[in-house]
């Protein structure tokens, strides 16, 4: 495995009622294997504060200039406050596809 190189890129939305955080972070592990990781962060309320984490793997294939990739996204709610009593919430997604690429005019 080749030396990986990263990069992250930080990131603040606010506004009046919420502020999101969110980091998007993207490393080539190897020639033909790179790796991107979102995380998104609801700022915390009285009532609830929340989480999600996309992760997705490319691999290619050389030989044929073809890949595949397969992914996950996880949501944690964690419910507190005036709705304590909720049960906190993990929902968790994943998928897999064909990577083909695209060549532009």
């Amino acid at each position: 495995m080749a030396d990986s190189v990263s990069w992250t890129i930080p990131r603040t939305l606010k506004t009046d009622e919420l502020q999101s955080k969110s980091t998007y972070e993207f490393t080539k592990v190897s020639e033909n294997e790179f790796r991107l990781r979102i995380l998104l962060q609801m700022s915390d309320r009285k009532t609830n504060k929340s989480r999600n984490v996309r992760e997705v793997q490319i691999v290619m294939d050389p030989e044929v200039g073809e890949g595949y990739w397969k992914g996950s996204s996880t949501t944690t709610i964690k419910f507190r406050g005036t709705v304590a009593d909720v049960s906190d919430s993990v929902d968790r997604k994943t998928g897999r596809g064909a990577v083909i690429p695209v060549t532009l005019p």
